[in-house]
């Protein structure tokens, strides 16, 4: 029989559950946002921030005209290398990778006379360190005048009525992704060709990007193990005030991932409460609140190892090492507590699903909710099914007078004597006629 005050005792440790997860996952957000703060740095002092190549700003003056003019290359094509290694500190992955840039820019004099131009190439972070550094002007290496501000300038003289081309290129290191901006604000282009390889299949592109026209995989050997991708955007009389953008893949963070198991926890707990509760009806058996508070602790001794071994091992590993201790301790001590009584495939299986697979759904972005809904489903199905013919008066009719609320009442009245006591006496005794 279930009585109220059972009841509510049994929400009072589901509270008190909650409310240990919700510290828990607060901490390991605070131990991860002061992680990337203090090594965000360090990272970005070693690798660079996230890269924004912008074009060449080209110059000239023209007869008469008081200021020089800016003008659009003809034609632009450009390159990169990307190559992506993640790198960990603390309890996060960084997203660095290394760049090898090249930008070829078409200078076109349509005018009767020669024109000098003046060509300003600028790095896309002055503070980052650059390897390879050339500017080059119909394939002539040219020495290249370097500004203050960290821009390179080279002057490209072009005959009337032809061309010259003018190239920029260098390899240094980012973080997160690359962008390439044609210009500020809303610009035309006569023609762009952009051509970007990776080392890496999984390719996103930042909202507000510009898509690309050709995205097609590498040969294994041009890329890395299972092979790149090969981006290219290529238009002609191009508007558009976009950015070219590639966003580096992004590897599961352990300290975000354990503090969002941690406040999902509590729905585990009560799906398994639910099903711990159904077992008991259909066995009969008599569990205590009591039972209830450590079956909450050996729930949390999961999420609690989980939070601190990924400090000191891979993150799967984590994982499968507190869910072994969790399950351990959850069934050891239900099968001692309740007996033989309480089936432990079926225990284990409703630990399993409410613990085990709900957690490692968050390592499986965008499956959470549908993962949480199979189980809720599967779970209403299997109690329907084994309560069908339970009958529900008889569980909760109330206990007889003197029979205590059943939380923390010692009193035995209405139950059924313990299996190991001792029958009555019985007193065979002969009394005399007449008594």
């Amino acid at each position: 029989m279930i009585s109220i005050g059972r009841m509510f005792a049994i929400g009072l440790v589901f509270m008190l559950g909650t409310a240990g997860w919700m510290i828990l996952g607060t901490a390991s957000d605070e131990r991860s946002m002061a992680t990337r703060y203090d090594l965000g740095r360090s990272v970005s002092a070693l690798w660079g921030q996230p890269l924004t190549q912008l074009p060449p700003a080209i110059t000239t003056r023209r007869p008469g005209a008081p200021s020089r003019t800016r003008v659009a290359p003809s034609r632009a094509k450009l390159s990169a290398d990307l190559e992506l290694q993640h790198r960990r500190k603390g309890l996060l992955w960084f997203a660095t990778y290394a760049v090898q840039f090249q930008g070829r820019y078409e200078i076109t004099n349509r005018g009767p006379v020669r024109q000098r131009y003046q060509v300003s190439f600028t790095l896309p972070d002055r503070d980052a360190t650059y390897v390879g550094v050339q500017v080059r002007v119909d394939d002539e290496l040219k020495d290249a005048r370097p500004r203050a501000d960290g821009t390179l300038v080279v002057d490209v003289i072009v005959p009337p009525a032809s061309a010259r081309t003018a190239e920029f290129r260098y390899q240094t290191r980012g973080l997160d992704e690359w962008r390439y901006r044609p210009g500020h604000g809303r610009v035309a282009l006569p023609e762009l060709d952009v051509d970007v390889q990776t080392n890496f299949s999984e390719v996103d592109f930042p909202d507000g990007g510009l898509s690309p026209m050709q995205n097609a995989p590498l040969p294994a050997s041009d890329g890395a193990a299972g092979g790149g991708r090969h981006l290219r955007w290529h238009a002609r009389d191009l508007l558009t005030s976009r950015d070219i953008a590639v966003r580096m893949p992004q590897r599961l963070n352990p300290g975000p991932v354990a503090a969002r198991m941690s406040y999902f926890a509590p729905v585990g707990l009560l799906f398994f409460f639910v099903a711990l509760a159904g077992i008991t009806v259909v066995r009969a058996l008599d569990i205590h609140p009591v039972h209830y508070l450590f079956v909450t602790a050996g729930f949390f001794a999961f999420h609690l190892l989980f939070a601190y071994l990924v400090d000191v091992l891979p993150l799967y590993g984590a994982f499968a090492a507190a869910a072994v201790v969790s399950l351990t301790l959850v069934l050891a001590y239900l099968r001692a507590a309740l007996g033989r009584g309480f089936p432990l495939a079926a225990g284990g299986g409703a630990q399993a699903v409410y613990l085990v697979l709900f957690s490692w759904s968050f390592f499986l972005p965008g499956s959470t909710g549908l993962t949480v809904t199979i189980g809720a489903v599967a779970t209403l199905a299997v109690l329907m099914a084994l309560t069908a013919k339970t009958d529900w008066g008889r569980v909760f009719r109330p206990k007889p007078a003197g029979g205590g609320s059943g939380v923390g009442s010692n009193s035995s009245a209405g139950q059924a004597p313990p299996r190991d006591a001792e029958p009555p006496l019985e007193l065979d005794v002969e009394l005399p006629d007449g008594a």
